[in-house]
């Protein structure tokens, strides 16, 4: 080994630090240019924008992550899904400082739609769809749980914004992910006009799914979250009426 090749090579910092800023900036653009990824999070992180704007910057970098990983195929091989789903996270980990919760959280359920949609086209055989959408639930929780008691309408808008979602037609046939979000839901039932929707969607998805392919099992699922909220808010005797009319299923645990 020669006397060149043993010096330690110069730390990438250290080759950027004499630089001006134009020439810094050059170099980003360029890097940039030439990776749709690091761009849109370039423009996620730092960018100044009003509410949509950000929105519409958080789902070209969604996007961005979709089109690095998904093959000419249309499908994501097994050795792929990790570094997608912890990508598809990091989207999420973006905007984890902002102090718009509403923000964050419509950046989450992006994410989560995304996650549901990537069982379709990922190998998930190890899991990792699976890991990003419980990363998505749990940001969901936080934020709900983080959100100012005093701050009644944004509470609502929150919690409309997580029932609407429980609603929605990407859950077909993940009865599981729409109970998670009624469940996350319930963290704001000590307000009577909230809690009596959330009781209405639980209600109407029991009857939604009536007769469907272990329809049994979600029923009893909702039914205990509607047993909660009535032990939590209402009497002893609604409870133990409530207890009554549905004998068939066991609620303590």
């Amino acid at each position: 080994m020669t006397q060149l090749a043993r010096q330690k090579q110069p730390e990438l910092s250290e080759v950027l630090k004499p630089l001006s800023k134009e020439e810094l900036i050059r170099i980003i653009v360029q890097v940039a240019e030439q990776d749709s990824m690091f761009k849109s999070g370039l423009l996620v992180k730092y960018s100044q924008g009003d509410y949509t704007r950000q929105l519409q910057l958080s789902k070209q970098l969604m996007n961005s992550i979709v089109k690095k990983y998904v093959g000419r195929d249309g499908f994501i091989p097994y050795r792929e899904t990790y570094s997608f789903a912890s990508d598809m996270v990091g989207v999420m980990e973006e905007i984890d400082e902002t102090t718009d919760s509403i923000y964050a959280l419509e950046v989450a359920l992006m994410v989560l739609a995304e996650g549901v949609e990537a069982f379709q086209y990922a190998d998930d055989s190890n899991g990792d769809i699976g890991m990003l959408i419980n990363e998505c639930f749990g940001q969901i929780r936080d934020l709900a749980e983080s959100l100012d008691q005093q701050e009644a309408s944004r509470r609502e808008l929150f919690f409309e914004r997580v029932l609407h979602m429980s609603d929605s037609k990407i859950f077909e046939g993940w009865e599981d992910f729409r109970l998670e979000l009624l469940r996350i839901c319930a963290e704001f039932a000590e307000d009577e006009k909230l809690r009596e929707r959330l009781e209405a969607a639980i209600k109407r998805r029991i009857d939604a799914i009536a007769g469907a392919q272990f329809g049994k099992y979600t029923a009893e699922a909702l039914l205990k979250l509607l047993h909660e909220l009535i032990q939590d808010y209402c009497s002893a005797d609604e409870a133990d009426k409530f207890e009554e009319e549905h004998l068939q299923y066991t609620f303590s645990e």
